[in-house]
């Protein structure tokens, strides 16, 4: 947990889009995603949210994705969880 911490938006952006650009299982704009890529596209979205300036933007940002993928949703919000936690 402690990497994704420290990961950019830009920086977990690039392993994100680089798996579903090759892999044959993902296909982004229907969000289907192989179990690789589910995981990279919650530590994008993680990082992505995490950026945010404050509660409500970072909470504005997590419920323009859970209409999105609500399928991945709760993945990301267990992670968002524990590491808040662990702070």
């Amino acid at each position: 947990m402690d990497t994704r911490r420290s990961l950019t938006a830009d920086e977990a952006h690039t392993p994100y889009i680089n798996h579903v650009m090759g892999c044959r299982n993902c296909f982004a704009p229907t969000a289907r995603y192989c179990p690789t890529g589910e995981s990279l596209r919650a530590d994008y979205v993680i990082a992505y949210v995490m950026e945010k300036p404050d509660r409500l933007a970072r909470k504005r940002a997590l419920q323009v994705e859970k209409d999105k993928n609500p399928h991945l949703f709760p993945l990301i919000r267990d992670r968002i969880t524990s590491l808040i936690q662990a702070d």
